[in-house]
């Protein structure tokens, strides 16, 4: 297997190469030993080196619009302050600083999932690889073509068994943050295309939530629990909620114990 040239398949804007290179990889966890390994190495690297592009990138853009920001405030400041503000209208250089504002809060809330991270998730989850956790949980929050909810959410129901309360770490702070806004964002009073799909998958979100679930996702889970439900595919999702969410603070309090801070309870007395 040619690495190089898998990897630039792999991340190739066409869709009949991306997903040739994705059926290769996919393909490998059935192969030799030797191939698996080189085919797990090539899927790592591009999920590396997409969490490094993306962050690059944001940043990037982040530090445009904070220059933007600051030029034209200061800007807008130097006229009045020697009194130009008759001459040129002060307000159309805050104008572009207001536009800054909105779109760095839109970079910072938006999910982003890029489709080359997405086939590669789910070709890593195919090598039963836990490491694909996280990226899965990112393609299920972007819901690109790509990936689509009911194969992402299939592929972390096949994972799940192996996943331990220790394996907090599957998530880094984005994927985490990914996974609390998608329990947030439930609503069953939402019309979906296939709510006994989103259902499914809300499912396993909340079974990972209650292996791996910190402070932020107990509220998050929470937020399901208290949701009015109607129909029997939307009550079963707020059942599993009040289970979860019951796993997770007994999870926590044993994590505070063995800390030596007090437990949830023990802070209530």
């Amino acid at each position: 297997m040619d690495t190089v040239v898998v990897t630039r398949l792999l991340l190739s804007k066409k869709e009949d190469e991306a997903s040739a290179a994705q059926r290769l990889l996919t393909g490998a966890a059935r192969s030799s030993q030797a191939e698996r390994e080189e085919a797990v190495a090539v899927l790592l690297a591009v999920l590396e080196g997409g969490e490094r592009r993306s962050r690059r990138n944001k940043w990037v853009k982040l530090s445009s619009l904070l220059a933007l920001n600051v030029i034209c405030v200061v800007g807008g400041w130097f006229l009045i302050a020697f009194g130009h503000s008759r001459r040129f209208p002060v307000i159309l250089f805050f104008f572009p600083a207001q536009i800054a504002n909105v779109v760095s809060t839109f970079l910072l809330s938006r999910k982003r999932c890029s489709p080359g991270r997405a086939r590669a998730g789910l070709a890593l989850a195919e090598h039963d690889d836990l490491r694909a956790v996280g990226p899965l949980v990112e393609a299920f929050g972007a819901n690109v073509p790509e990936a689509p909810i009911p194969v992402v959410s299939g592929a972390l129901k096949r994972l799940l068994p192996r996943v331990s309360p220790g394996d907090a770490d599957l998530l880094n702070d984005r994927q985490r943050n990914a996974l609390n806004t998608l329990l947030c964002e439930w609503n069953p009073e939402t019309s979906a295309k296939n709510p006994d799909e989103a259902a499914e998958g809300l499912i396993v979100l909340l079974r990972l939530a209650a292996l791996v679930g910190d402070k932020g996702t107990e509220f998050a889970v929470a937020a399901v629990r208290g949701r009015q439900a109607t129909k029997d595919h939307d009550r079963h999702v707020v059942g599993v909620a009040c289970v979860c969410i019951e796993e997770i603070r007994a999870r926590l309090d044993t994590q505070a114990a063995a800390a030596g801070g007090p437990s949830r309870f023990r802070a209530r007395q």
